[in-house]
């Protein structure tokens, strides 16, 4: 489940974007 560790931070730095 590699693809769920970039989607992670992607996610979160979408939450920081905000």
């Amino acid at each position: 489940m590699e693809e769920l560790v970039p989607l992670q931070q992607f996610t979160l730095q979408q939450s920081w974007s905000t």
